[in-house]
């Protein structure tokens, strides 16, 4: 029951198109190794909230909000290994490589699922290849 004569609803947001990304893991040659994946797994299935922050190439048009879906790929079982959404505008950072790369950016992730390859059926890189032959998947 209403006790006044004045009622505003709260007009919805207006609904940015959020963006879905493809980002790479080969746990060979990165800074994010395979043991601090299997940490983070299991710090994500105890609720627990992991900080998280990964080079985007295509960096133009990320924004805060938008899709990734993390791709493993180098040896051993290959595919969707991680999903959320950037928790981050892209931001300047250091090179995690080398260091001879002067400008590198990254976005912050926020995770919302992880697998772990040896252990769960997984969306492989083969299947995608077969699906999307027109994208390099691995």
């Amino acid at each position: 029951m209403r006790t006044s004569s004045h009622y505003t609803e709260k007009k919805p947001k207006k609904r940015i198109n959020q963006r879905t990304y493809v980002l790479m893991w080969n746990p060979k040659i990165s800074s994010y190794s395979q043991a601090e994946f299997d940490c983070d797994l299991y710090r994500l299935s105890n609720e627990e909230d992991i900080e998280l922050d990964w080079s985007i190439a295509e960096w133009r048009e990320a924004r805060k909000g938008d899709h990734f879906y993390m791709i493993k790929v180098g040896k051993g079982k290959c595919g969707v290994v991680m999903s959320g959404t950037f928790k981050s505008k892209p931001h300047l950072g250091q090179d995690w490589r080398d260091g001879k790369r002067e400008k590198i950016l990254y976005v912050n992730l926020e995770i919302k699922h992880m697998i772990l390859p040896q252990r769960c059926p997984l969306l492989t890189t083969k299947k995608l290849s077969e699906a999307i032959p027109d994208f390099d998947w691995s």
